[in-house]
Formats: C-alpha cells, sequence, structure tokens
C-alpha cells in the first residue's frame, strides 16, 4: 500500500473506533510529503482508537504498540500491519 492509501484506512478505521477527526483527502498529501502526519499518528487519542478492537496481532496495549511504532523507520508501514 502506498503511504496516502495506509494514512486513510487508518485513520478511517480510529475514526470508527470513535477518534474524532475530519479527512480532507488533499490534506493528506500535503501532511505525508511534510511529514506532518506523525502529530496525527503520534497521538494517544489516535493511538487509542486505533487499537481499540483486538485483531490477531493485538497481544498489547495501545502504550506498547505506540512505543513500537516510534521505533519504525516507516511508522505508516507499522500501522499497515494491523489494517484489514
Amino acid at each position: 500500500m502506498k503511504d496516502k492509501e495506509i494514512l486513510l484506512k487508518a485513520i478511517k478505521i480510529a475514526i470508527s473506533h470513535g477518534y474524532r477527526y475530519n479527512i480532507v483527502e488533499t490534506e493528506i498529501d500535503y501532511s505525508i510529503k511534510n511529514k506532518s502526519h506523525y502529530v496525527t499518528i503520534f497521538n494517544s487519542d489516535f493511538a487509542r482508537c486505533f487499537w481499540s478492537e483486538p485483531c490477531e496481532f493485538d497481544i498489547w496495549t495501545w502504550e506498547h504498540h505506540l512505543k513500537e511504532m516510534v521505533l519504525y523507520e516507516e511508522p505508516l508501514k507499522y500501522l499497515e500491519r494491523f489494517i484489514k
């Protein structure tokens, strides 16, 4: 998946679990280009909502996933693992 697709899907998952965010696709392109999407994906509210439902990889809490994602060279690729 491309970064834009990963980010859009991740945000939509988080929104479906209660995260408050207005998706504007043109802003997604800008945020990826300028790496400002990190503000969203490293936000504790986003992480809590994104990992709120168990999935096949979910053996830890959202806090653990957030810490793991910080260590990834490409954090969006970490998120991609949890997108169905």
